[in-house]
C-alpha cells in the first residue's frame, strides 16, 4: 500500500496514508468507488447515445463521488460555504506569511501556510459537492478545539478568531450534509 493513489474526490495522495488527506475517505473504499463511478459513467454514456435528450436528471448514489455535470447548478448554500472557506484560506495564508516574515513565528507561519493551502483545495471539493466533505468536517472538531486552547495559551487572539470561523464553517457544512450526500444534479446534455 505504498506509492501514490488517487481518491474518488480527485486528490492524489502519496505514501502509506490509509485515508485521503483531503476528504478523509478510506483508500480501499475510494478505489472501489472509482471503479463503480467509471461503470456508472459508461452505462450513462451508452444510455445517452441510445436516447439523446436535452435535459436529464441524474441521482448520484450516497457513497459515490460525482461532480456536478456541465450545466449543473451548485446550490446557493454550498456556494456560500465555499466562498467563506476561500476567505478563511486567504486569511490564514496572509497570517502565515506575516508570521514567516517575523522570524520568531517562522514555524507557526509555515504551519498556517500549509493549513491555508489545504483549505484552498477544500474549496474546490465543496463546489464539486464531494460527499466526503461532511465526514471530514465532522472529524475536524477535536483539532479546532485543540488549536483554540493553544492560541489562548500563547495569546494568539487572531488564531482564536480563525478557529471560531473554522467552527462556523464546520457547522454550516454539517447542516448542508444532505446537499453533499445523495445530491440530485440537473444537467444539460451536449446536443
Amino acid at each position: 500500500m505504498d506509492g501514490q493513489w488517487k481518491c474518488y474526490c480527485g486528490f492524489l495522495n502519496e505514501g502509506l496514508d490509509p485515508n485521503c488527506l483531503t476528504c478523509g475517505a478510506d483508500r480501499q473504499m475510494s478505489e472501489l468507488a472509482i471503479a463503480e463511478r467509471n461503470a456508472q459513467e459508461s452505462s450513462r454514456f451508452q444510455a445517452q447515445r441510445a436516447n439523446p435528450q436535452t435535459h436529464q436528471t441524474v441521482q448520484t448514489p450516497a457513497k459515490s463521488f460525482q461532480a456536478p455535470m456541465r450545466g449543473g447548478i451548485v446550490p446557493p448554500e454550498v456556494e456560500s460555504i465555499a466562498s467563506l472557506q476561500q476567505l478563511d484560506a486567504v486569511a490564514w495564508m496572509v497570517i502565515g506569511i506575516i508570521q514567516c516574515i517575523c522570524i520568531v513565528f517562522f514555524l507557526v507561519g509555515l504551519w498556517n501556510i500549509y493549513a491555508a493551502t489545504s483549505r484552498f483545495r477544500k474549496v474546490q471539493q465543496i463546489r464539486l459537492l464531494n460527499p466526503g466533505i461532511p465526514g471530514a468536517a465532522d472529524r475536524e472538531l477535536g483539532g479546532i478545539i485543540l488549536f483554540i486552547f493553544v492560541n489562548l495559551f500563547f495569546g494568539g487572539v487572531i488564531g482564536v478568531i480563525g478557529c471560531i470561523v473554522d467552527l462556523v464553517l464546520r457547522e454550516k457544512i454539517l447542516k448542508a450534509r444532505h446537499l453533499f450526500e445523495g445530491q440530485q444534479v440537473t444537467a444539460v446534455a451536449n446536443a
